[in-house]
């Protein structure tokens, strides 16, 4: 059973994941809008991620050495391949219909929490995960038309769901190693080898489709850098503190941010639809972070 410091910890880290993720996802709309390749993308961004956490690693002296070779580069295949394919769906869709698509995640790995590691679901948790679902189905209701796509077409939209729906069976399925992995590994380890591994595989895709970075983009890269390392070490952090059940309601919060990021450097505009869900999904997570206050006194409910 955890108690309600561990909770406490967990959320904070969801929480620090979700905002860098909406950075990142910024970032990445910048260097697709300036004609960068989804493969040099992944590269970048993990290598980047590599080079930063090194001096870290040495600092703290933490040691690599691990049995569990096979569920680090399957995990890294699993990176690569999902975010090749939701980095190509964001320079198709505005950053809130992406963001928002790709909730699937939560829903594929809540569905393999309860299933797979048998976590316990209280009725709270599923009131959070469905009402945080509600606010997402909100934001893209079915009246949403070509008008609101910002030049985008709905073929974009068809695209861009079916490469985001692979994406995230791959992230879901990474979400299970990552809590597996948590039980016996250092955060820090895990974190190593996903930027590490993900970025020695998106060498040779890196490779096939390259073209010389301008300075601009280099610029982008490093910052991306930045916000891939502190996300994964994040999210990490946040399975090794508490049950994915309980954190992964918050998770819904990051289109709050990429909708507000959407508006001030995209000029997409929020719609009605966008804050009425915002609010629902924020409201999803407030009762999640009420209801786990139940732990203070030891168990869950």
């Amino acid at each position: 059973m955890k108690h309600y410091s561990d909770i406490s910890h967990g959320v904070f880290w969801m929480v620090v994941m979700t905002l860098l993720g909406a950075c990142n996802f910024v970032i990445i709309r910048f260097l697709t809008e300036s004609h960068m390749h989804p493969f040099q993308i992944v590269f970048f961004s993990n290598v980047f991620a590599t080079a930063l956490f090194l001096p870290y690693l040495m600092k703290k002296k933490i040691v690599l050495q691990t049995a569990h070779y096979k569920a680090y580069v399957l995990r890294a295949v699993l990176e690569c391949v999902g975010w090749s394919l939701s980095f190509y769906a964001i320079s198709l869709i505005p950053l809130p219909i992406h963001t928002a698509l790709s909730y699937m995640t939560p829903l594929f790995l809540y569905t393999a929490a309860v299933v797979i590691l048998r976590e316990h679901s209280s009725i709270h948790r599923k009131i959070a995960f469905v009402a945080g679902l509600i606010g997402v189905l909100t934001v893209i209701h079915p009246g949403i038309d070509d008008s609101s796509l910002a030049g985008n077409n709905r073929g974009h939209v068809y695209l861009a769901t079916i490469l985001i729906a692979i994406a995230c069976s791959c992230f879901a399925t990474c979400g299970i190693l990552i809590k597996r992995l948590t039980a016996n590994q250092n955060p820090s380890t895990i974190t190593f080898y996903m930027v590490f591994l993900t970025g020695l595989l998106a060498l040779p895709l890196a490779t096939y489709v390259w073209l010389e970075p301008t300075l601009y983009q280099w610029k982008l890269c490093l910052l991306m850098g930045v916000f891939v390392f502190g996300q994964q070490y994040a999210v990490t952090k946040a399975f090794s503190k508490a049950p994915i059940t309980v954190v992964l309601p918050i998770s819904f919060s990051t289109l709050i941010y990429t909708s507000v990021f959407a508006y001030f450097f995209f000029d997409e505009i929020v719609d009605v639809w966008t804050i009425a869900g915002g609010i629902i999904i924020l409201s999803s997570v407030l009762y999640a972070l009420y209801h786990a206050k139940s732990a203070e006194v030891g168990q869950y409910e």
